[in-house]
């Protein structure tokens, strides 16, 4: 049992901390065996002859490119940012049209759709302007580029196309 000096303490944490204190400098020491180190088998691992720096990891000796990505849409950028109308001209063969076909005045609604498109791919992706847009699509008007956006940005999130 612990007995304290009278005292007065200003809060219950003062008293508790001095009773801390009190304990850990009268209590006996205890005394607990520590266990011996038990030598561990670590196995001998043969390293390779044609390894010539023995603290290089062993991924850096292999062909490994973990940023092939990001050199991928490097080259992606440097082929198409500067140059949309080739980017709009393999666009159109890719999805069975050709520019020419895109950029002249035709409401029938599959070139309608595949323009909407391209004008969204256009503005997402490479980042172009409305009026960049615009002149692409042989000066169409403004909101014309901006309804297309739009439309294909809701298609998109509403999961229809």
């Amino acid at each position: 049992m612990i007995q304290l000096q009278a005292k007065t303490y200003s809060s219950g944490a003062e008293m508790m901390d001095a009773a801390r204190s009190l304990r850990y400098l009268h209590a006996p020491a205890v005394s607990r065996p520590r266990p011996k180190p038990v030598p561990l088998a670590v196995p001998v691992r043969e390293e390779p002859a044609e390894r010539i720096n023995p603290i290089m990891p062993d991924w850096m000796g292999c062909n490994i490119e973990f940023d092939a990505h990001i050199k991928a849409w490097d080259a992606w950028k440097a082929r198409y940012c500067h140059n949309s109308r080739l980017y709009l001209k393999e666009r159109a063969v890719e999805l069975g049209f050709t520019y020419e076909e895109l950029v002249v005045d035709d409401r029938r609604v599959l070139p309608v759709l595949v323009r909407s498109l391209l004008m969204w791919e256009l503005k997402t992706y490479l980042k172009k302007s409305n009026a960049e847009i615009r002149r692409l699509f042989g000066n169409r008007d403004h909101s014309t580029v901006h309804h297309a956006i739009r439309r294909i940005g809701r298609l998109k999130a509403e999961g229809k196309l």
